[in-house]
């Protein structure tokens, strides 16, 4: 079978088991369920790990570590919070360039 036609027939499938999940058939999708176990973001890694010869070895290489997390957890992973994290980005590079280049002082005695 080749690459093509084996990607083609695991996306039928996971257009199925979606249907299922969207009729109340089945309770959820278990490649997506094994997908955010894995940590991965697309389907067709796990697809291919379950097709392997021994899949639950490589699922297990498959896994990902999760990214490191905020004790704020899931309310710093909203989208809305993206452009606060980035401007204390830019305050912490701004800090950086004061440390590594000092505002000059005025010279004592000298009006200001």
């Amino acid at each position: 079978m080749t690459a093509t036609t084996l990607l083609h027939r695991t996306r039928i499938i996971d257009r199925f088991l979606d249907h299922l999940v969207q009729t109340g058939a089945i309770h959820r999708n278990p490649v997506v369920v094994l997908r955010k176990e894995c940590n991965v973001k697309q389907c067709m890694p796990v697809w291919r790990a379950l097709a392997s010869r021994d899949p639950e070895q490589a699922l297990a290489e498959l896994h990902q570590p999760k990214p490191f997390g905020s004790v704020l957890g899931a309310i710093m992973a909203e989208p809305r919070y993206a452009d606060a994290q980035q401007g204390v980005q830019i305050y912490h590079a701004a800090c950086v360039a004061f440390a590594v280049r000092p505002v000059p002082t005025a010279e004592p005695g000298a009006a200001g």
